[in-house]
């Protein structure tokens, strides 16, 4: 099931807030406001997305199973609907049960994997005894909701779910039609370092998962290891990994081999290269900051995108790309580019980035105006009050300026008008 909204109280440096899940969602805010645990915590809701998807299937077909035993082959999905119909409600209270149950441990998991925090109180905001997190599903038309409290570890205190929602999973699911997508790639700031050392890095972190993570919880290494790696960086890894063990890029994506109109990149035996305009070639390692973080996008993107990659063939397709700073190391002008690659991106997948950019937000303002761009959502996370704050979305005037951008404008232009009246004292 798709994130397609979610609120949450005290948690972290966020004292309340929500945000509603748009085609393109962006945070904007100043160092420490709060907008990397969001996107964490987002990232970690999309996986009790999949979670509970797979709790719900679980739960109808036992069910079914233990009503239409000996029910066999295709023509049986029609006999095996109409007894999932039959037993709704017998269905509709296993799954809350089921999800109750489940959905506090792997939550609890989730957070400390992501966080690498054992102790999850360590993610309430100080003065506050727990925070809250409520997050709101979508299926179709249909809704599910959950209402989660943490504290040392995570509670569940509310599930709101709809028979209808049930009933368009028994259709969806037992009518040969694909599982619901509900999977995000996470990307790190930290792909700069990845990109940049390659072989080292991921095959360090990839032996330290395999030796270690694999045989234990995250709790477990936690508190007997004392270090780890943060869990949608490790899925970053696996990806990027698998991207360049493919030797070829999946070129049907469209986005593979070019890096937003300066050049284009190539993996060669396990290798990646960049070549700019000019057609001089080098390794990945000798490119620049922003060219290495360019690439960081845009490479595990044009794996996620193509029907062929592993991942997509055994866990199912992505519905969600989770971008930390999209336009970090970048001169201006490219920062425009990278608005426009995701605005672009957006009808593909669900796009959802944390930014300092005042020109990466103007630029979307300029395309939503333009009708280029459909579905976006905008925030600005406020370290002063604590508070997530919607900025007004128009399609004729475009995006409402944070307070912080404006306030650094206005400082610009007195700072000049002062420098033109000393220049001009009469």
């Amino acid at each position: 099931m798709l994130v397609r909204e979610f609120e949450v109280h005290d948690f972290g440096p966020i004292r309340e807030g929500r945000v509603e899940i748009g085609d393109l969602t962006l945070l904007i805010g100043p160092q420490n406001s709060g907008k990397t645990y969001l996107s964490m915590l987002l990232y970690t809701l999309s996986e009790l997305g999949d979670h509970i998807t797979d709790i719900i299937i679980d739960e109808i077909a036992k069910v079914v199973f233990s009503y239409g035993r000996g029910i066999r082959g295709r023509s049986a999905h029609d006999v095996v609907r109409e007894l999932a119909l039959k037993h709704l409600d017998e269905i509709k209270e296993r799954v809350i049960r089921a999800i109750k149950e489940s959905s506090q441990r792997f939550m609890t998991s989730e957070l400390r994997a992501c966080f690498l925090a054992y102790d999850l109180r360590t993610l309430v905001r100080k003065s506050a005894e727990k925070a809250r997190v409520l997050c709101i599903y979508g299926l179709d038309k249909q809704e599910f909701r959950i209402d989660m409290s943490i504290s040392h570890e995570v509670a569940v205190e509310n599930i709101k779910l709809s028979e209808g929602l049930l009933r368009d999973f028994i259709v969806q699911f037992f009518g040969n039609k694909e599982r619901p997508p509900a999977r995000a790639l996470y990307v790190p700031a930290d792909r700069l370092a990845i990109i940049s050392s390659l072989s080292s890095y991921i095959s360090l972190l990839l032996d330290i998962h395999r030796h270690i993570f694999e045989r234990a919880s995250a709790a477990e290494i936690l508190r007997q290891v004392g270090f780890g790696v943060r869990k949608p960086l490790l899925d970053y890894i696996k990806i990027v990994d698998l991207a360049i063990k493919g030797a070829r890029l999946p070129v049907e994506t469209e986005l593979s081999g070019s890096v937003l109109g300066i050049g284009s990149f190539s993996v060669e035996k396990g290798r990646i290269w960049y070549e700019d305009h000019r057609g001089v070639k080098i390794p990945i390692e000798l490119a620049s900051s922003g060219v290495a973080q360019l690439i960081g996008i845009i490479l595990p993107l044009s794996a996620i995108l193509s029907p062929s990659f592993p991942l997509i063939l055994f866990y199912g397709a992505y519905d969600m790309v989770i971008i930390e700073e999209p336009e970090v190391n970048l001169h201006a002008d490219l920062h425009i580019e990278v608005a426009r690659f995701l605005a672009d991106l957006s009808r593909r997948l669900k796009v959802f980035i944390t930014t300092h950019s005042h020109y990466v937000l103007a630029e979307l303002s300029n395309l939503l105006v333009s009708g280029e761009l459909k579905g976006l959502k905008a925030y600005f996370v406020d370290p002063e009050t604590g508070l997530i704050e919607p900025l007004a979305v128009d399609e004729r005037e475009g995006v409402e300026l944070p307070r912080s951008i404006e306030r650094a404008l206005s400082s610009l232009a007195e700072e000049a008008l002062r420098s033109l009246k000393g220049a001009y004292p009469g």
